[in-house]
């Protein structure tokens, strides 16, 4: 009787430690909601024995994961830079017109929109990729916010579906690299607005990176 009272003692004690260690075991298997995946494009290769003596081969893709999301791009040796923007309008009176510079001397591989907020508050913050139009070193182009579109070169990406009904909204603009040469200081940008001349200079920009440029090593947050 003893020894099962102690047995009983023991098992409540290590209790919490068994929850704690079972919840973290969880979340690493957990996705986030707003994330995506891309392949790596290797394969694998199985051989296995057939039933009249020869073998038969299979290939697989295997995949490497990188973890998009509105607030977030990793993946190893990237650099990272994002530009909340909140003033955006579906009004053609106010059309929103945002000029960016790439002074660093690293190409921009991957260019998204997400909206985070709206007036009705229902914004998704889903990512909404620029696939076709690069921002190479050295150079600048600039991106429409239009109606319930934004356009950059030859992209266009639509917005109804986060808008609804929404007559306004705002969002980030998140910019990375394969290298490490981006950062507030070397993805530049400017905002306009309107219809009319001159148009109205927009100010509530923030920017932040990754790069440990700031003071104490930290990523740069800067506004304007």
């Amino acid at each position: 009787m003893r020894k099962k009272i102690i047995l009983q003692l023991l098992f409540l004690v290590l209790l919490p430690s068994i929850v704690v260690a079972a919840s973290s075991l969880w979340d690493s298997l957990v996705w986030d909601s707003d994330s995506w995946d891309t392949s790596s494009g290797t394969t694998t290769t199985t051989t296995t024995a057939t039933s009249g003596g020869g073998t038969s081969t299979t290939t697989a893709a295997s995949t490497t994961t990188t973890t998009v999301n509105a607030d977030n791009v990793t993946s190893s040796a990237k650099s990272r830079v994002t530009y909340s923007l909140p003033y955006f309008h579906i009004s053609a009176n106010n059309v929103t017109y945002c000029v960016v510079s790439n002074v660093s001397s690293d190409n921009i591989t991957g260019l998204y929109f997400a909206m985070k907020a709206n007036s009705a508050g229902t914004a998704t913050g889903a990512l909404k990729e620029f696939t076709t139009t690069k921002l190479y070193s050295k150079m600048s182009k600039m991106i429409t916010f239009s109606g319930d579109s934004v356009y950059f070169g030859n992209d266009t990406v639509g917005l109804s579906s986060e808008l609804g009904s929404s007559y306004s909204y705002g969002g980030s603009l998140v910019f990375y690299s394969t290298n490490t040469g981006l950062n507030c200081n070397s993805v530049l940008i400017s905002c306009f607005q309107g219809t009319s001349s001159p148009k109205r200079n927009l100010a509530g920009i923030v920017c932040q990176d990754n790069s440990t440029a700031g003071a104490g090593g930290k990523s740069i947050v800067a506004g304007y």
